[in-house]
C-alpha cells in the first residue's frame, strides 16, 4: 500500500520545542529530588507525597521525552507509519 506522506515543514520545531520543555521537567524534578533527599527538614509526610508526585512526574517525563526523541526522528527521516490503531490516535 502506497502512503502519501504529509510532511509539514513546522513539525520539527515543534519536536525540538517538545524535547527541550521535556529536558527541563526532568532536571527540575531530579532537582527537587534531590533537594528533599538531601535537606533533613524536608523529611515528613507532607514532603514525602511531593516527592513521590516528582517521582511520578519524572517518570513520566522521561517516558514523554524518549516518544519525542522517536517523533523527531520519524520526523527527520521523514517516516510514517500506519498500524491498526491508528484510528484511535
Amino acid at each position: 500500500m502506497i502512503m502519501d506522506n504529509n510532511f509539514q515543514s513546522w513539525f520539527i520545531p515543534f519536536d525540538v520545542f517538545n524535547l527541550i520543555c521535556h529536558s527541563l521537567v526532568i532536571i527540575f524534578a531530579f532537582i527537587f529530588l534531590f533537594i528533599i533527599i538531601g535537606d533533613k527538614t524536608c523529611h515528613t509526610v507532607p514532603m514525602l507525597l511531593v516527592a513521590n508526585s516528582c517521582l511520578a512526574e519524572l517518570v513520566f517525563s522521561s517516558n514523554l521525552f524518549w516518544m519525542a526523541i522517536f517523533t523527531l526522528n520519524n520526523d527527520l527521516k521523514r517516516q510514517q507509519y500506519e498500524d491498526s490503531l491508528c484510528v484511535f490516535r
